[in-house]
């Protein structure tokens, strides 16, 4: 009877700390750099990866925009695979918005303009989805940067073409 309860507590045990384990809060944008820079991105992306609450708050942060989570992205998606990769993706077209520069020099680095700019997979209403895209053409004609002008052509022609299609849903 001993031996049952002792099996018992941990059994208990364990589950509490691993829960409380994947409660963790996300790294820092610079933590995971550091963390990219010493063990590789590929590493990084499998342990966020493994852990789904983990790369969801990643995702989170992506889409805010802020220039170091788009860093993180950019670090990160060399090493994607199709899942991990279309997440990323769509962060950053929730991004756009948000920090139009950013997103289009993510583009410069790989990430795929017809995703970011065109057709966001997350699933949203059609008013919601038409929002979104009022809200990044606008935000893209304030990119001024030459450096990036034919990009943002590409996308406003990429944004306004899906905004058409939603609207004659």
């Amino acid at each position: 009877m001993k031996s049952i309860t002792m099996h018992m507590f941990s059994c208990l045990l364990i589950l509490l700390l691993s829960h409380s384990y994947g409660a963790q809060a996300l790294p820092s944008a610079k933590d995971l750099m550091m963390e990219i820079k010493q063990t590789g991105a590929r590493n990084v992306l499998d342990r966020l990866w493994n852990d789904r609450e983990m790369f969801d708050k990643l995702c989170i942060k992506i889409a805010s925009g802020k220039e170091e989570w788009l860093e993180v992205a950019a670090a990160l998606k060399p090493v994607s695979d199709a899942g991990s990769s279309e997440s990323l993706e769509m962060s950053a077209a929730a991004a756009l918005p948000n920090n139009p520069r950013g997103v289009l020099q993510l583009v410069e680095r790989g990430f795929d303009i017809g995703w970011v700019c065109g057709e966001p997979r997350f699933e949203a209403p059609a008013e919601e989805t038409l929002k979104h895209f009022n809200r990044a053409l606008s935000a893209l004609q304030k990119v001024k940067d030459p450096s990036l002008r034919k990009l943002k052509q590409e996308c406003v022609g990429h944004s306004a073409s899906h905004c058409h299609k939603v609207g004659n849903i």
